[in-house]
């Protein structure tokens, strides 16, 4: 039940609207006031209590993921080394690469997305205008080499840099470099070879090389060491994969005076004399070592090859070798139960089948006819060949490392490039080229380039904050993404306030808070 009673109070009457209600808690009757306004004389007008002037919220974007990025991107130096290269394109070719990292979708959906993030652009391109940006790019060459000298020249000081190739395949009939060649991932597409050079410490990318498809990982080192000399990378630790192994290479090297750590191929010559030197004394109980829970044997030897000194690190790992043991046999098992399934009388189809599923097994096995029906037969001295090698590690270098686990640290480092090409080709959409010409090829190699600089960094921040254990980075994207800019339709803006969890991971990668007012 509802009344109004007015109180006096001083020169002013004030008025309430009473409500009576019955408390079950404490068995009592109890009453609500509401204070409606006050009066100036008992028969006068009410005057009804102000109301504070609401702000109607004009627009809501999300911010906290992309903050995060270009604190990391100002943090890098990227920011500054773009407005000074890309001045007129700065802004929206960080924010490309922002989309790249954070949505990992096709570059025609960024206009969609860039209206729902906070950014300093003025106006979002289209996706025609995207086209035409990356078309500039490849055809402004000068643009792009002024980019890569100054970004190198902010990691002009690093300990060492590790080169490594991978292919990325197109449909495109208009690309020059695309032609057939080796393709890591298996697809039967021409292809372009894209050398990526990183830092180490710190896993960023430097710079990278566009190579023809059909061209070897051995035949580019020589022209990426002058390429990188050029833009003023001159004496750093070469970090190197098996792939560039050659007595050519080698010998270049050694006249150029540079450093380098790289694999022996397990099936080279100078591999197999190493592992008969040390066959009777590798596995001593004095040359047992632990690196990151692994345990291995080690050994050091003298290296020579044409004349060049090297030193040569032997590495055994026996849990390694029963891995591989295992998953080779069952490979092998797979595909003599393949061909029987086949049942077939024809050789041809058998060789072509072991070409297509296991053409780097194929040395293994003999192709034989019985009772009308092809056979595999297991060749004894081949396998044995296999099996020995398994488990073991031979690394080469100028070096002289007086740490048994120095050497094989600086090349274990080199398992990151591999995780930067797969998350540019798996997770950035880089595993294709969907473009048509060179010039709009070299366009987006380059955005891509700058993509994985950025995520790079933020995968480097997770590691030094031990974040991983917790979450991956998408789950850090879309946890940030939760705090939002909104601006009032007054003209002011203001940001979400932040939980405890998003506060956390702010501090983690050590990146401010952002101001909320």
């Amino acid at each position: 039940m509802k009344h109004i009673v007015e109180q006096k109070k001083g020169s002013s009457i004030y008025v309430y609207e009473i409500e009576s209600y019955w408390d079950s808690e404490k068995k009592q009757p109890r009453q609500r006031r509401l204070y409606l306004g006050k009066k100036k004389t008992a028969d006068g007008p009410l005057i009804p209590k102000r109301v504070a002037a609401t702000t109607v919220p004009r627009l809501c974007c999300d911010f906290g993921n992309v903050y995060l990025l270009r604190e990391i991107a100002k943090r890098i130096g990227l920011v500054d080394v773009l407005r000074q290269a890309l001045p007129d394109d700065a802004e929206l070719l960080l924010l490309l690469a922002m989309y790249e990292v954070i949505e990992e979708d096709p570059m025609y959906l960024f206009p969609a997305w860039a209206d729902d993030v906070t950014h300093e652009l003025k106006t979002i391109p289209s996706s025609a205008r995207l086209s035409e940006l990356l078309q500039e790019l490849g055809v402004n060459d000068r643009k792009r080499e002024s980019f890569m000298q100054k970004w190198m020249k902010k990691h002009a000081d690093s300990e060492a840099v590790i080169y490594d190739i991978t292919s990325i395949s197109s449909h495109s009939r208009f690309i020059d470099l695309c032609e057939w060649g080796y393709n890591r991932d298996g697809e039967k597409l021409p292809q372009i070879n894209l050398g990526l050079v990183c830092t180490l410490p710190g896993q960023i990318p430097l710079a990278y090389r566009i190579h023809s498809g059909s061209l070897s990982d051995v035949s580019t080192l020589q022209g990426t060491i002058k390429y990188l000399k050029s833009l003023g990378i001159s004496s750093p630790l070469y970090v190197m994969d098996r792939g560039f192994w050659s007595k050519k290479n080698i010998s270049y090297m050694n006249k150029a005076y540079l450093r380098f750590v790289m694999p022996i191929p397990l099936a080279n010559s100078c591999a197999t004399d190493l592992m008969a030197q040390v066959s009777h004394t590798l596995r001593c109980p004095n040359n047992v070592l632990r690196v990151q829970n692994r345990i291995y044997y080690h050994q050091k030897m003298p290296l020579v090859m044409d004349t060049v000194s090297l030193n040569s690190h032997i590495y055994y790992d026996h849990q390694r070798q029963v891995d591989e043991e295992n998953t080779f046999w069952r490979r092998i098992l797979d595909i003599e139960d393949a061909v029987a399934e086949l049942g077939t009388s024809s050789i041809s189809k058998v060789q072509q089948f072991l070409n297509n599923s296991a053409p780097d097994i194929r040395s293994c096995f003999e192709i034989i006819s019985t009772d009308e029906i092809v056979q595999l037969q297991r060749k004894p001295k081949a396998l044995s060949r296999r099996l020995n090698r398994m488990g073991f590690l031979l690394l080469a270098t100028t070096e002289n490392f007086t740490k048994p686990a120095a050497c094989l640290h600086h090349y274990r480092q080199r398992d990151m490039i591999e995780k930067i090409i797969d998350s540019m080709k798996h997770e950035m959409d880089g595993k294709r080229l969907r473009v048509h010409g060179k010039e709009a090829m070299e366009g987006r190699l380059f955005m891509m380039f700058l993509a994985m600089i950025l995520r790079c960094a933020v995968e480097q921040a997770c590691r030094d904050a031990q974040l991983f254990k917790t979450y991956s980075v998408a789950e850090i994207f879309a946890e940030l993404k939760k705090v939002k800019k909104i601006e009032l339709s007054d003209g002011k803006s203001m940001i979400t306030e932040l939980t405890k969890k998003q506060c956390d991971l702010y501090t983690a990668m050590k990146v401010d808070l952002p101001e909320q007012a």
